[in-house]
């Protein structure tokens, strides 16, 4: 026989070999809570992140509209200033509406 069958035959049986003691490992009880233990710690460490992910999802979004809120505000009370500001009279506007003497002409 040729080398190399020979050496396919001997892969084959190590192939086979392998295969059986991994069946037997997993016929055993131990091995198969073993696995479910190690799935169900998965699932939940997957869980947890999840909602780790979401509650600082949630924070993020809670502090960004504090600071839209802050900004709002901020951007009102400028609006309102600067419209009561201009609904004032300045100075320059009032001594405008005086009669022009000559007294008013050295006020200014």
């Amino acid at each position: 026989m040729p080398k190399v069958i020979i050496l396919h035959l001997w892969i084959m049986e190590m192939y086979n070999d392998l295969k059986d003691r991994w069946n037997a490992i997993w016929q055993e009880p131990e091995m198969t809570d073993a696995w479910r233990r190690v799935e169900a710690r998965k699932e939940e460490d997957a869980k947890e992140k999840a909602r780790q992910e979401a509650e600082t999802k949630r924070e993020s979004m809670a502090r960004q509209n504090r600071y839209i809120g802050v900004l709002d505000k901020f951007i009102r009370e400028g609006h309102k200033a600067l419209s009561s500001f201009a609904k004032t009279e300045s100075t320059s506007t009032r001594k405008n509406r005086l009669p022009y003497t000559m007294a008013s002409w050295h006020l200014q």
